[in-house]
């Protein structure tokens, strides 16, 4: 596995993995692996233009061997698994993209009002009013898909799988601290505990609302970062050569700016996941 951010220092790893090389989709499955298991060890780790207090690394397995109670879920479940968590991952990728944006508009916004240039200062001219304007027009936008998906997944998606009468009983009778004994473990049925709420799920939260969930994380995520690069080169135009210098920090923003364009789904990617929605049957007559 490449470019696994944190790869070199977690301690856990959710691994899917396809157990039929001749039918990969069918048979996707999902994993827990600690970083110990036999087998399991770190190879490169990346030189990466930005992000490196995040490094991204190579992990190779070597015959691990997992045992059955690591498995997450059924086999042949792991893309469903991927699906929701890049649901839930995507838009606050967004937000990443969002603050470098805000942090780089900041920086130029403090540097034309501070640097002078044939007798007056930056922001009078009307060409750095324009950048300035324009970068903060993105930001907004951006802002707003991202509070969108936030809010759709917090006040929408989550609160309606968490309120099934199944659900409430369920984390009522087993919190966490049960179901994580061992002698729990070993008594109860969890494979069929897991198949039960995952049907009642299903049945009870509407399709319209995981897709909408899914549409709106991956607009977040396309926004936010296309906005981080795309402002981030504004304020290098408006520091000019000074915008090179590392005290300014600008050149730091597109660096770490354009990361944000390649993991939890190159924008490429996203884009394809809302169109996709768009077109499931019974999603395109009802566009909200």
């Amino acid at each position: 596995k490449c470019f696994i951010s944190n790869g070199s220092v977690a301690r856990t790893h959710f691994v899917t993995a396809a157990l039929d090389r001749k039918k990969p989709l069918e048979s996707f499955t999902a994993f827990v692996v600690p970083s110990d298991a036999k087998g399991l060890s770190i190879g490169r780790v990346e030189k990466k233009v930005g992000q490196k207090a995040c490094p991204a690394a190579e992990v190779v397995f070597e015959d691990v061997f997992v045992p059955e109670c690591d498995r997450l879920g059924k086999e042949g479940e792991g893309m469903l698994h991927t699906i929701v968590i890049l649901s839930a991952s995507r838009g606050p990728v967004g937000a990443i993209g969002l603050g470098i944006a805000r942090g780089a508009f900041e920086r130029a916004y403090y540097y034309a009002h501070c640097t002078k240039k044939n007798g007056r200062y930056l922001i009078e001219d009307q060409e750095v009013q324009y950048l300035l304007a324009e970068m903060q027009r993105q930001i907004q936008v951006a802002r707003q898909a991202v509070f969108d998906s936030a809010l759709y997944f917090d006040f929408e998606h989550v609160p309606k799988m968490l309120s099934l009468p199944s659900n409430k009983i369920i984390t009522k009778l087993f919190p966490y601290s049960v179901r994580s004994t061992k002698l729990v473990q070993r008594l109860m049925p969890w494979d069929w505990l897991y198949q039960y709420l995952r049907t009642r799920t299903e049945e009870e939260v509407p399709i319209l609302t995981r897709s909408r969930s899914v549409r709106l994380s991956s607009i977040a995520k396309v926004s936010g970062t296309d906005t981080a690069v795309q402002v981030s080169r504004m304020a290098m135009e408006i520091l000019g050569e000074e915008a090179v210098l590392k005290n300014w920090g600008v050149e730091k923003c597109l660096r770490d700016a354009k990361l944000t364009q390649i993991y939890e789904g190159t924008n490429q990617i996203n884009r394809l996941a809302i169109i996709k929605e768009l077109l499931n049957p019974g999603i395109s007559e009802r566009i909200e």
